[in-house]
């Protein structure tokens, strides 16, 4: 139970109740339905303020989610199984994109070193050490990305932000942004 909440808690930021509908929608009598849905349903009890309520919520991606299913296969029928835990949540890499330039920091497996891609600047380095990572994701953790929204790779200003637990943000952002993310980049890593 402990591992579920723990994990759960994480989770938190993620949930979005599902919309429902106080009237019945009818199909269109010419819709036909070729295989069955592919869907998983989460529904929680909350205690609030001493009264239940229990939210039906859409399932987050990622591997966070798969751990919530297998913590409760396990609670459900136990054969001692050590599972995976992801533990807090943290950045792995990202990718900054912008018409001129852009800066990708990916990390080597196995080596405790990032690979480091610059385009449009010039940099001797193609490889950061784990203090540097650190140095940048401890920068990229205080941005307040949250006004941004999703973004494409093809979008003039993009911004991708991966974490260890599978989920990952690709945001639309701005010039202002790019930019400050750059000189930091510019006086702290080249």
């Amino acid at each position: 139970w402990t591992a579920l909440t723990d994990e759960m808690e994480y989770l938190k930021v993620q949930l979005k109740p599902v919309k429902t509908h106080k009237l019945p929608i009818k199909p269109d009598p010419d819709m036909s339905v070729l295989d069955g849905g592919d869907y998983q349903r989460l529904w929680l009890t909350w205690d609030i303020d001493g009264a239940e309520k229990t939210v039906r919520y859409l399932c987050p991606s990622g591997n966070r989610w798969l751990t919530v299913l297998l913590t409760l296969r396990e609670m459900a029928r136990p054969i001692g199984r050590d599972l995976r835990r992801t533990g807090e949540t943290l950045l792995t890499e990202f990718l900054l994109k912008t018409p001129k330039y852009s800066y990708q920091i990916s990390p080597i497996k196995g080596s405790g070193e990032y690979y480091f891609f610059v385009h449009g600047d010039k940099s001797g380095k193609n490889r950061l050490s784990y203090a540097q990572w650190m140095t940048m994701r401890d920068f990229l953790s205080g941005l307040d990305v949250s006004g941004f929204g999703a973004g494409k790779y093809e979008s003039r200003y993009y911004l991708r932000l991966n974490y260890n637990d599978g989920v990952n943000k690709n945001l639309e952002t701005d010039k202002k942004l790019a930019g400050r993310i750059r000189k930091f980049i510019r006086e702290n890593l080249m």
